[in-house]
């Protein structure tokens, strides 16, 4: 994958490896019945490799996604929306969001699935990633254009050290 190796990674704290992902969503302004398709169709893949998937979801309650409608809602850990990301015990292999500032937290190990969103226009969509790479540490944020580029990109984070 073009321009990996080169990218600056923010380790885990404990440095061992970790088969835990945390996804933060909330409702980006969309309906939520789409988001929680995607988010299902990623979710099944990775518990399917093994993966241990948490969500934390938005602190504001008029920006969450109503994850109630996930038919896999009993396979996944889900962390108290109130708590901020940054007092989480931070041991996740990556985190996966939208355009969820949070994810700058995660560094190289922060992955938007922005571009996976097909019912955001190509101009909200570009807003959307402009406005997180405008942040200190935005531009580490891996934005994937695939499916299957999440999972290469999640798995060379495995296979790094």
């Amino acid at each position: 994958m073009e321009g990996i190796l080169s990218r600056k990674r923010i380790e885990l704290p404990n440095q061992e490896k970790t088969n835990k992902i945390i996804f933060l969503l909330g409702s980006d302004n969309c309906e939520d019945r789409e988001l929680v398709i995607l988010f299902d169709s990623i979710l099944q893949d990775l518990l399917n490799l093994g993966y241990q998937c948490y969500f934390k979801n938005h602190p504001r309650h008029n920006a969450r996604l109503r994850i109630d409608k996930s038919r896999l809602l009993k396979k996944i850990i889900q962390i108290d929306p109130e708590i901020p990301v940054e007092s989480i015990e931070d041991d996740f292999l990556c985190a996966i969001g939208v355009g969820s500032i949070a994810l700058l937290h995660f560094g190289t190990r922060g992955i938007s699935i922005l571009n996976l969103i097909n019912f955001f226009s190509n101009e909200v969509r570009e807003n959307k990633e402009i406005h997180l790479k405008k942040h200190p540490d935005g531009m580490e944020i891996k934005f994937v254009d695939s499916f299957e580029q999440l999972l290469k990109y999640i798995e060379f984070l495995k296979d790094e050290k």
